[in-house]
């Protein structure tokens, strides 16, 4: 590994057997932090996959969020360039296991309102939603934003559910910053998906002024399109049948 990090430079476009042989040095290290300090040579050639495999096993195991592994926004921005499966991966993975790269994710979400168009992110923003310290930390707003932008771009509600479920879940442990931006849909945004956000998180006690502001939103939307001479279509007929169904609860 050490002969590998001096000459990194000379690290250019790998061969496949190359790239197989530094992966087994970064897996056998057994080191997170060692491997995570010499990152940046290795996003230069997207060679990611060996850091999922090393972290998964050094920590012992899953969710925890607990694992002594610092990791800094330069560092989340170095895996984001790589715009790659396996860096998305990696990202899922530090969450996961590293209360230092939750923070720094979600602090770099928050300065780049860019990456909240990423749709691959969403899984990791699920797990930060779903960790048992969620709820004790101001994360919430980034995260609802994210999704709500998400479902604005769907376009159908089977595309928006990873979305939807990050705000059902939010929904629960970070009430207030959930509600709030609901509150602030505006109708020109408004879709089916937000007519079957309303109907997903109905149940959700936390979750009332939110329903209630998806709700009118919906309505105002569904009036307005009512009257005009467009043809109602079978999904206006679905938001119809997801804002009834909200309202039962």
């Amino acid at each position: 590994m050490d002969v590998i990090v001096r000459h990194a430079k000379r690290i250019i476009e790998p061969t496949a057997r190359v790239r197989q042989t530094i992966s087994n040095l970064i897996t056998a290290t057994n080191d997170p932090a060692f491997a995570l300090a010499h990152l940046g040579v290795f996003t230069k050639i997207k060679l990611l996959e060996p850091y999922v495999a090393l972290l998964q096993h050094a920590t012992g195991r899953k969710g925890s969020n607990q694992a002594a592994v610092k990791v800094d926004g330069e560092s989340i921005k170095r895996i984001l360039d790589t715009d790659s499966a396996a860096g998305y991966e990696l990202i899922k993975t530090l969450v996961d296991i590293s209360p230092s790269a939750t923070k720094s994710f979600v602090d770099v979400l928050e300065a780049d309102e860019a990456l909240l168009e990423k749709e691959e992110l969403l899984d990791s923003l699920r797990i930060i939603v779903a960790l048992p310290n969620a709820g004790s930390q101001d994360q919430g707003a980034v995260i609802a934003n994210a999704a709500v932008e998400s479902i604005k771009r769907s376009v159908s509600i089977d595309q928006s559910a990873p979305a939807r479920g990050i705000l059902r879940d939010l929904a629960t442990v970070s009430p207030d910053r959930t509600n709030s931006t609901l509150l602030d849909i505006p109708m020109s945004a408004y879709n089916a998906s937000f007519a079957r956000l309303a109907r997903d998180i109905a149940g959700v006690d936390t979750a009332e002024q939110g329903v209630q502001g998806l709700v009118k939103v919906g309505l105002l939307f569904l009036t307005r399109l009512a009257s005009s001479t467009v043809k109602l279509e079978e999904s206006h007929l679905g938001m119809f049948a997801d804002l009834g169904t909200s309202t039962y609860y």
